[in-house]
């Protein structure tokens, strides 16, 4: 099931919830075998789904049933990102805008 990456943030915020995300997206792996796609293109608006890393091979795109993905970020950082980001209290939007700019200037 793909989503924006403001709901992924939803379920990543709260470690309870990550195994929902990840039956959600069919996945069953923990959060280091993880990695966020976007399809189509890095942005905001694009969906997000989870792959494990055997599956992309790390690759930066990825194709599956006809449809291109785009590496984003690890999981496991991501997860971190969003720790450190919330100490300073910050919205969904605010964290989601904060792991793209870490995905393409820090990464």
């Amino acid at each position: 099931m793909a989503m924006k990456l403001t709901e992924v943030i939803e379920y990543l915020i709260e470690p309870e919830k990550h195994l929902i995300l990840y039956r959600k997206h069919n996945v069953k792996v923990s959060d280091d075998d993880l990695t966020m796609y976007m399809q189509d293109k890095v942005s905001l608006e694009s969906l997000v789904h989870l792959f494990p890393q055997s599956e992309t091979g790390g690759r930066i795109e990825y194709l599956k049933d006809g449809k291109k993905y785009v590496y984003l970020l690890e999981v496991d950082i991501a997860l971190d990102l969003i720790e450190a980001s919330r100490v300073k209290n910050s919205s969904n939007d605010r964290l989601a805008k904060r792991i793209l700019e870490y995905a393409q200037y820090d990464a």
